[in-house]
């Protein structure tokens, strides 16, 4: 099964499951943490996020979390304040993860025969699995999803990274054989 076909069914299966997710409202905490959120009104607030108080979100107590406050500011950019594209942001989110988790899989079981096959069933059960369904669904979930993409993202390139050098080690120690 060729790679693009996978990459196709990861993106049609995970956006169907979530699609009823883009006619939600905002609920609970996505009350304070995007429609009374004014440091999200604008982008030139995001840099603030990393270096000054934005940066804390204080719903129940005090945590950082610029990124997502960044998230949501480029969302509300776009979106102002319609729930729509927040949760479209949300179920795209999760699409790249689920995309990232099949690269993985494809490349560390790069010497087996049906790897590819292999690889879209174990994101398709990643996609589809209900313990995402907060982090998906919910805007303030948002966390979870970034936090997986993140950590997918960069799991990938040290794959790639440990690829390379093994590559370059094999052939220096050719070179000192001849």
């Amino acid at each position: 099964m060729k790679s693009v076909y996978c990459y196709l069914t990861i993106i049609l299966v995970t956006f169907l499951v979530y699609y009823n997710s883009l006619s939600n409202e905002f609920v609970f905490d996505d009350e304070s943490v995007i429609q009374n959120n004014q440091s999200i009104t604008s982008l030139e607030n995001i840099p603030k996020f990393f270096t000054a108080e934005d940066g804390f979100h204080k719903v129940i107590g005090r945590y950082y979390r610029p990124v997502v406050s960044s998230s949501y500011a480029i969302d509300y950019y776009f979106w102002g304040l319609t729930p729509y594209g927040f949760h479209l942001t949300n179920i795209i989110i999760h699409i790249v993860s689920c995309l990232l988790l099949f690269k993985i899989l494809s490349l560390l079981f790069w010497r087996y025969k049906y790897r590819n096959l292999f690889s879209l069933l174990s994101s398709l059960i990643f996609a589809v699995h209900p313990v995402h369904t907060e982090a998906v669904s919910w805007i303030s979930g948002r966390t979870d999803s970034l936090v997986t993409m993140f950590f997918f993202a960069s799991f990938l390139l040290y794959i790639e990274y440990t690829k390379e050098m093994r590559f370059e080690s094999k052939e220096n120690s050719l070179q000192t054989v001849k």
